[in-house]
């Protein structure tokens, strides 16, 4: 368990040390994988997946809980002072290189967090060989076996979200007690909220996943989940929403049976639902979009009042005997400032989730 020892310190190193989460780990090939925790909370960290190289070199991925990718190298060829700090530069082939600023976490530990979720994912899945650059190479590697490792710890992250959403605190390996002491006794899991009614999804889980998709879209930093009966209010059964204050977005995905001959029909319901909270003066839009050959229909709402604007974008893609909305809720000053910034978003989305529905 070489490699996990460093990938649970790897991306919160400095603050707080972080413990594995019981029956958290997976392999995929030659990467070992597992969850952790905040120590001092108890409440999920990461997940984080690690492979050992001929040289040595052990190279880390960190998918974090605040929707960022952490990337550790651990090499006996480093001679750094801990707690040294310095920019770098992440080479994915010959895609623009991602920057960041690096910490030492020991001598022959380095490490540093991407923010651009989306981007650095779909390079560190798709990417041959990735090289990681100061003034000098501090290294290279072959990113072999790293599509299949980095979606498992994507879905690792998931998984973690929708226990602690349901109300399962994540049991962990207990420290070692001193010598003469009594072991520590685990707390029990509290009861998770049971689900009053079956949805059209068995797993919910790719509702998170399409969820944290919209967060990484948004650029969203401070985010919350709502609990399962707001997201109900909201969406119904299988639904999942999300709100970051910081960013003034609302944003979420749910999942309803088709009922009519098209989209088109069921419009002037869902434009009384973008439109239904709204104090203010008020419009709305209806219109088809494009999206890859999928029937899909986008609904915009604009309510303006007293204290400011609101944007909705409603999109809806009918997928087999089922509707997948996505809604994104922009309130005034969010970072993507306009209308045609917000709908690519609300678009891009949408075509994500019918992709995970659809398989």
């Amino acid at each position: 368990m070489k490699m996990i020892v460093f990938a649970f310190a790897l991306a919160f190193a400095g603050s707080v040390r972080a413990a594995e989460i019981i029956g958290s780990s997976f392999t995929s090939g030659n990467w070992e994988g597992a969850a952790y925790t905040f120590d001092d909370t108890g409440q999920f960290s990461h997940c984080a997946v690690s492979v050992e190289y001929v040289s040595g070199d052990l190279l880390v991925f960190s998918v974090n809980s605040d929707v960022t990718v952490t990337v550790g190298v651990v090499s006996n060829r480093f001679n750094f002072a801990p707690g040294e700090e310095f920019p770098v530069s992440l080479h994915v082939d010959q895609r623009k290189p991602f920057q960041a600023w690096a910490a030492a976490v020991d001598f022959d530990f380095l490490s540093f967090t991407i923010e651009d979720f989306h981007n650095a994912m779909n390079a560190l899945t798709r990417g041959q060989s990735l090289a990681v650059r100061s003034d000098a190479e501090l290294g290279s590697y072959d990113l072999t076996g790293s599509y299949r490792a980095l979606e498992g710890a994507r879905g690792c992250a998931i998984q973690q979200l929708e226990n602690e959403r349901r109300g399962i605190a994540p049991k962990t390996y207990p420290a070692a007690p001193a010598p003469g002491a009594a072991a520590p006794t685990p707390t029990p899991a509290p009861t998770p909220e049971p689900d009053p009614a079956p949805g059209l999804l068995a797993d919910r889980t790719v509702l998170f996943q399409i969820a944290t998709e919209m967060i990484a879209a948004t650029g969203a930093r401070q985010f919350r989940y709502l609990d399962a009966s707001e997201s109900r209010e909201i969406g119904g059964q299988d639904s999942v929403f999300w709100v970051s204050d910081q960013a003034g977005i609302l944003g979420g995905v749910a999942i309803m049976p088709f009922q009519g001959a098209s989209l088109r029909e069921t419009d002037s319901g869902d434009i009384g639902f973008v439109s239904a909270d709204c104090a203010g003066d008020v419009a709305t839009s209806a219109r088809t979009v494009a999206l890859d050959g999928l029937e899909a229909r986008e609904i915009r709402g604009l309510c303006v009042g007293t204290s400011g604007s609101v944007e909705t974008l409603l999109t809806k893609v009918r997928v087999g005997d089922a509707v997948v909305y996505t809604l994104l809720a922009f309130g005034d000053g969010t970072a993507a400032a306009t209308s045609r910034d917000r709908q690519d978003i609300s678009k891009d989305v949408a075509l994500r989730a019918a992709s995970y529905i659809e398989h």
